[in-house]
């Protein structure tokens, strides 16, 4: 009998062995060929699953970022209260930190070599992945986690610039700190100053 291939577990396979390829040389040096003989395949084979490497970078941010929002929801499962969810969820920002700094800097390669709207247009995807989920699985408006997601970029950056003087871990107890004051200052409706401001319900 033919051997049964399943296409979309490859599919990931092949996506997981070729992401430190890129996140390493960057989108711009990476070539078809190259992933070809990362991947020890043919470049026909890997045009059979990918149509160039634009569709391979984007195929490859969908998947990590529907993984990291798995894995987030799994650990935040485990209790129903706000406060307990957003520690889990920043805990697990510091705990995959180096995956998000090659994803970081992969991106912006891509942009800057890619240089058209429909790449913007996948990062833009990606990144309002995240934010949406944040948004219904914590509970909070958009522009709080998009105010998030600006932070976790930011601290990225600046432990890349300056790593002997930025701790990511103790940045995100501060930042923790920072949302939860502000957001149990503003969860009794007597204190609503702007249209930002959420109910908190703990699920």
């Amino acid at each position: 009998m033919p051997k049964i291939v399943d296409h979309d577990s490859h599919r990931e396979e092949m996506l997981d062995r070729c992401f430190d390829l890129f996140a390493e040389k960057g989108f711009g040096n990476v070539t078809m060929r190259d992933v070809a003989r990362e991947l020890d395949v043919s470049t026909g084979a890997l045009y059979h699953y990918f149509e160039n490497k634009q569709a391979i970078l984007e195929q490859m941010l969908i998947l990590q970022g529907r993984r990291d929002v798995e894995e987030a929801l799994r650990r935040m499962a485990v209790t129903g209260s706000f406060e307990e969810r957003l520690k889990i969820f920043f805990d697990f920002f510091k705990d995959s930190e180096a995956r998000f700094r090659k994803l970081f800097m992969l991106s912006l390669d891509f942009l800057r070599n890619a240089k058209s709207e429909s790449s913007r247009s996948i990062v833009y995807r990606w990144a309002e992945y995240y934010v949406s989920n944040m948004e219904k699985y914590l509970s909070i408006p958009k522009e709080m986690a998009q105010f998030i997601i600006v932070f976790f970029n930011g601290v990225v950056y600046q432990a890349m610039l300056f790593p002997e003087t930025i701790s990511v871990k103790d940045q995100m107890a501060l930042f923790s700190e920072v949302i939860l004051s502000f957001l149990r200052e503003h969860a009794d409706p007597k204190n609503r100053l702007c249209r930002r401001c959420p109910f908190i319900t703990d699920k």
